[in-house]
């Protein structure tokens, strides 16, 4: 109903204020209904968008054979390259290049390859494996005849003392036997009376 002159104003406030909310109620109902509308069409054409690029059609292509088939030897190519490469890297054995510094050996350089079933070993002997596949301090009578070894464990290299007489010292501090060490590019340890120095890639 129409106000009316008789109306109170108390009647006619709460009068506008439900034309009100029945305004904003319909025009609400417009928008969320355009909202929906315009939601679906882009889903359907996004759908629409996923299912051309996983279902490409080259009916009218002559070459499609041909570009599939070089599409898919270039793939295999990349892929071989790509696993060649790996290997390579995978292979490559770890290395550490140890320097006499101090001791009756000075000014000697060795390169080591340790591996996680051959350390390398450091000692006075003058034994097969101290002198060709590690180092042999035969002129210091304050190293052990098998000092230590160097190994590979998880990829990184280790110094281990292998109860030494005179022991091993890192920066004055004496390594406890049998407790692996991680060796660092340029750390120096004392073994008796010589200095060595750790050169890692």
């Amino acid at each position: 109903a129409e106000p009316t002159d008789d109306w109170t104003v108390g009647e006619l406030l709460q009068w506008c204020l439900l034309r009100a909310c029945h305004e904003v109620d319909t025009k609400a109902a417009k928008i969320a209904d355009s909202v929906t509308r315009r939601y679906e069409q882009g889903e359907k054409d996004i759908l629409e968008c996923l299912e051309d690029g996983s279902n490409p059609t080259k009916e009218n292509d002559p070459n499609n054979n041909n570009n599939a088939n070089t599409n898919t030897h270039t793939t295999r190519t990349t892929t071989t390259t790509t696993s060649n490469a790996n290997t390579k890297r995978s292979t490559r054995k770890p290395f550490v290049m140890v320097s006499v510094t101090k001791g009756p050996h000075k000014g000697r350089s060795v390169r080591l390859q340790p591996t996680p079933t051959e350390p390398c070993m450091v000692g006075r002997s003058k034994g097969s494996k101290y002198r060709e596949k590690g180092i042999s301090l035969f002129k210091d009578t304050e190293v052990s005849t098998a000092h230590g070894r160097i190994e590979i464990r998880n990829g990184k290299v280790y110094f281990v003392d292998l109860k030494s007489t005179n022991g091993t010292q890192k920066d004055g501090d004496f390594l406890d036997p049998y407790t692996p060490l991680e060796l660092t590019d340029g750390m120096e340890l004392v073994l008796g009376g010589t200095c060595l120095r750790f050169q890692l890639p």
